[in-house]
């Protein structure tokens, strides 16, 4: 039977929801979500029954399964060991934008299920639900660039879509775009979508594009503006920390104060 059970929806990314579950000795009847899951267990194991066939979900392994796609679950049955599944629950509707955007084709989706061992990619999906599900003080910027991430990884894995192959660079007047826009706007929220469209890119287009101008994603990029920024403002003297972590955008001081100290290896108040 199940034990803790744990859904987190993930407000700054309408259409995402994480799960996490202790389940028992237990067996899930033929069923389909309307959105789509990818699964994984960091704990124990658990049979996952699709098209005709069973497969075993444990770790290393990932699972697909797309919306509508009817399948069953058990997990020890015999033993009613405790085994525990940490799920991403993605919208048909974000899944479709995702792949458009990584694909770079307006294509109806004809996503297959599947069961991948992959343990390098499964250490990252646990990684990635981790930070969604644990740090409330994430930015959308982040979890746009991980999310992104998370679906070319799995469209890779299954060989479901080809992502759109991106060699090219930011230009010279996207890029002064880019810097007076972030400039302009450090006190305020900044998505992967507002710096994309500045480009006339897609989020994808823009992440990669990035990426191989800079070396490092954007929300890496902005927030270490941002600490510069604050870096200005403290040597001046002329205002309080919590004033300098608003007027770089953070909300949060305590993210501020955690983020400045990760960067320069003191507090705010020490520098």
């Amino acid at each position: 039977m199940p034990g803790r059970v744990h859904y987190h929806q993930v407000t700054q990314t309408p259409g995402l929801v994480l799960g996490e579950a202790d389940l028992g000795g237990f067996c899930f009847k033929r069923h389909f979500h309307l959105d789509f899951h990818i699964g994984l267990v960091t704990r124990g194991m658990e049979k996952i029954g699709y098209r005709g066939t069973s497969a075993c979900l444990e770790r290393g392994s990932v699972s697909f399964m797309p919306a509508h796609e009817i399948h069953d679950g058990a997990g020890d049955t015999a033993s009613g060991a405790i085994h525990t599944l940490k799920t991403f629950r993605i919208s048909a509707e974000l899944m479709a934008a995702l792949v458009q955007d990584i694909s770079g084709d307006d294509q109806a989706l004809h996503l297959r299920p599947a069961l991948i061992r992959a343990p390098q990619w499964w250490q990252q999906l646990a990684l990635v639900h981790q930070n969604l599900a644990g740090n409330s003080s994430i930015s959308a910027l982040a979890t746009d660039e991980q999310l992104l991430h998370l679906v070319k990884s799995l469209l890779e894995h299954s060989q479901s879509v080809k992502p759109e192959a991106i060699d090219e660079k930011l230009g010279h007047r996207q890029w002064a775009t880019l810097l007076d826009f972030c400039h302009a706007h450090l006190a305020q929220k900044i998505s992967l979508e507002d710096l994309a469209g500045l480009c006339g890119l897609s989020r994808f287009q823009f992440l990669r594009r990035f990426s191989k101008t800079t070396g490092i994603t954007p929300y890496a990029w902005l927030l270490r503006l941002r600490l510069e920024n604050a870096c200005r403002l403290l040597a001046s003297g002329r205002q309080s920390i919590a004033q300098v972590a608003a007027e770089v955008g953070f909300y949060d001081q305590s993210h501020f104060n955690r983020a400045f100290k990760l960067a320069y290896k003191v507090a705010p108040s020490d520098y």
